[in-house]
Parts: structure tokens; sequence; C-alpha cells
């Protein structure tokens, strides 16, 4: 019987075993985004798998499908070879996609949400630490600081008054408690996602989400709203913009709260929560109307960098709101957060990877660089130790040499 076992187990690490590809010959090797190893991440239909992450020595990501003998198995891999060293999953069964905003890290604990539950890995011991089951639910969730945070949506009164609830569970233990409940009258059904945390100027930690409200015939809406966790208290709701938005976070920076809504960027004062400032884009003339269905931005001293789906990118001015600077991207869309290292943006688009510096916008690598790599289906990782990246298609996980040059 042992031999059956070795063999079997063999077997199986023959199929695990990384795939080392010489990339299409460019220009010169210094300029080379060069693949190091692949592994693959599937069974052969498109896997919609987290953001790859960095724990130890190790990369981790998941399988949306049955692979290597486990039910959509969350994988730990060798960062120097791309060998498995490891395979968990969740309740036999279980077979979860996880994608942007499903995938939480609070120091040793991974969570992954889905509509019907999160589990919590204890990542040191590869074990499940706990399980949490609720009713159809908004999937995204959010670690900050020993907790958990999700959005979960009610109906109330037959249906005619909807509510919302912010909910938190400790990482260690699973012990969930309401932070903030809301309901919403109107026929307006509230969703709280898209959260950011920060802290006051007195240390206080402060949470910020959005509330995006639908409605059947009326125009969606979204509020802002803010809530002191150490003090226990609602801090304010800004209502001042009857416009939708998606699940991009709200950002925390040097005493504001910065949101991504449909057609605009837009900042807040964090202790009033007062509008200070309000750009709208819907009037600009871009190679398509801007509406951000898809976007992300970053912060950089005095001024914040914006993608959406158009091929321009936009500079626009942090204390003003101005918008600065035009930058023509070449490509179209943006898939997952900006990912920084070195004072350059890297991300995945239509056409692939871009980097631009992460300052003034500009594009800093050429098309003919990264061809070879293929869709860019989740955020960049950077390992800054050994100047490499991790990316996935929906088939394979690439580790990427950085090119020395950039």
């Amino acid at each position: 019987m042992r031999v059956v076992l070795i063999i079997f187990a063999s077997s199986i690490l023959a199929c695990c075993r990384p795939e080392v590809l010489d990339s299409p010959p460019i220009q010169s090797d210094k300029d080379k985004f060069e693949v190091i190893w692949k592994v693959s991440i599937t069974n052969g239909l498109y896997s919609i798998s987290m953001d790859p992450l960095l724990f130890q020595d190790m990369v981790v990501i998941n399988s949306e499908y049955p692979l290597h003998g486990e039910h959509a198995p969350v994988m730990f891999l060798d960062t120097v070879d791309g060998s498995i060293e490891h395979l968990w999953s969740a309740t036999p069964n279980q077979i979860d996609s996880y994608g942007d905003y499903q995938a939480a890290v609070d120091g040793d604990f991974l969570m992954l949400g889905s509509h019907l539950r999160i589990d919590c890995m204890n990542m040191s011991t590869r074990q499940t630490n706990w399980v949490a089951t609720m009713e159809l639910n908004s999937p995204y969730i959010y670690a900050n600081n020993g907790f958990v945070y999700r959005g979960i949506m009610h109906t109330w009164h037959n249906g005619r008054n909807k509510g919302a609830s912010l909910m938190r569970a400790s990482v260690s233990t699973g012990e969930w408690d309401t932070v903030y409940t809301l309901v919403q009258t109107g026929r307006y059904a509230p969703f709280f996602d898209a959260v950011g945390f920060g802290n006051l100027s007195n240390g206080d930690e402060v949470i910020v989400w959005k509330n995006r409200s639908e409605h059947t015939s009326q125009p969606d809406i979204t509020e802002i709203l803010a809530y002191n966790l150490t003090a226990d208290s609602l801090m304010w709701r800004n209502r001042d913009h009857e416009v939708g938005s998606t699940i991009q976070p709200v950002q925390i920076y040097q005493g504001r709260v910065y949101a991504m809504l449909y057609d605009r960027m837009i900042a807040l004062d964090l202790m009033t929560g007062k509008t200070i400032w309000n750009q709208d884009f819907s009037s600009r003339n871009f190679t398509l109307p801007q509406f951000f269905s898809e976007g992300e931005f970053y912060i950089d001293q005095n001024r914040m960098v914006v993608k959406g789906p158009n091929k321009e990118i936009l500079i626009v001015g942090l204390h003003s709101g101005v918008l600065a600077n035009v930058i023509d991207n070449e490509h179209y869309g943006i898939h997952d957060p900006f990912a920084y290292f070195e004072g350059k943006l890297f991300f995945g688009n239509d056409a692939g990877l871009s980097v631009i510096d992460a300052y003034t916008g500009e594009s800093l690598i050429e098309t003919r660089q990264v061809e070879h790599l293929g869709d860019i289906k989740c955020q960049i990782l950077i390992d800054p130790a050994r100047r490499v990246l991790y990316t996935h298609d929906g088939y394979y996980l690439y580790c990427v040499k950085i090119p020395e040059n950039l």
C-alpha cells in the first residue's frame, strides 16, 4: 500500500512542477521582462483567482476549480522555483471564485469571502481558523488591525424598507459584532462596501465606506460614511453626490477622504465630512465619455494619478481637484489596483502589463517588452527583495523578472 501511495504522490508532484520558459527575444536583455517560471492554477478552464500574495518565502494563490486532488485549493508555492509546497482547501465540495476584494490578509490570517461564507485560514499552520456562513450577500471583505469587515444587506417590512449593516469579526476568534446599521426608505437598496481605514490627528481609528444605493426607477446615489471605531460612534454621513459608483475603496490621506464615483473624483474633510472639491469628468473630451465602471487612483505627494476604462491617465491636483494633465497611455482599461515599486505604478490593462511613472503618469515601457506575458487578471505583486513580479492570466501564475534598467 505504501508503494502505491508513494507512486501516486510522485505523480501528483510531477504534475505540480513549474514550467521554466524562454521568453521571446527582445532587443536587449536589460529591458526584458523575463518569465522565470510559470505554474498552472487551473484544470484547463479559466479561473477567477485571488490576487497573489507573499507569505514568508512563498507566494500564495488559489484556483477556482478542483486541482491536485483538492477542492478549489489555496496553493503555497516556493518563490524561487514555483514548486507547490502546500495545498489548503475549504470544506469539501465548497468551490468558489475569489476576485477583487474577496481576499483579505491580516498578519498570519487569510480571509476568503464568497456570497455565502467567509473562510479564515492561519497561513502559518495551514489550518482553517474559523468559518462564517451567512445569507446570500456581497462577497467583498476588508481587513485591518485584527478585524475583517463586511457589508451585509437586509430587507424588512415586506420588502418595502431595506437596510445595510457594516459587520466585523476578530480574525483570531471569528466572533462577529455590528459596527453600524442603516435603514433606508424610498425603495433605495443600500450596499455597504469600498472600505478604507485611517486615523484622526488624536490617533483614533476611523473606518470610511460607501453606501452605494440603488433604485429600480431612480438614479443611483453614493453616500460616504465615517465611523470612529475608537469612540464607537458615527462621525458623519455625506449625501452630496447623486451619482452611482463601483467598489473601488475610498482612501484616507492627510486628513481627507478621497473617493471615485462613476464620473468624478471627490475629496471630503475627514473630521466633518464636508465636500472640499468635486471634479466632474463627464463633460471632458476624452477618447470615450469618462465613466468609472472600473478604475483606480494613486495618491503621491500633492497629486493623484487616476486611470479608468479610457486610454487616458489623469493627473489631478490633490488639494484643489484641478485636472493638471492628461496622458495618453495608448491602452484601454485597468483591471486591478495599482502596485507601487520604486516610484513606478504597475497594472494590467486590456493590452497586458503597463508601467507608468507614479508622479507624472508617463509610460515607462513599450508593448514589445511585455507582449509575451499576455493578459493580466490580478493586481501585480512585487517582491522587492528578489526584484520580480507575480501575475496570473486565469490559467497560469507567472514569476517575472523586472528589467534591470527600469
